[in-house]
């Protein structure tokens, strides 16, 4: 969720955690790939729980609504590059 205001981290490390050896560290390294993509991204900030509850605890009643029912700003869905099947 995105959380206005706060500085972005890319730093994924207790994300998963308990995945770390999972498959020859295949995931460690899939999960550090995602994180770096989406918390790069303008509209996300990767934020810990302890501060995702901080900022929620700040907003008033009208504003957790508006969140609940997905009412906040949203950037436009990437287009896709889907390869050509060669026949």
């Amino acid at each position: 969720m995105p959380v206005p205001g706060q500085k972005r981290s890319t730093d994924c490390g207790g994300i998963g955690h308990h995945f770390t050896n999972y498959g020859g560290g295949a995931y460690n390294e899939a999960l550090k790939s995602f994180a770096r993509g989406v918390c790069g991204l303008p509209e996300v900030r990767c934020v810990t729980y302890a501060k995702l509850a901080d900022f929620m605890d700040q907003q008033n009643v009208e504003t957790l609504a508006a969140y609940r029912k997905g009412d906040f700003a949203h950037v436009a869905t990437p287009k896709l590059r889907v390869a050509q099947v060669l026949r």
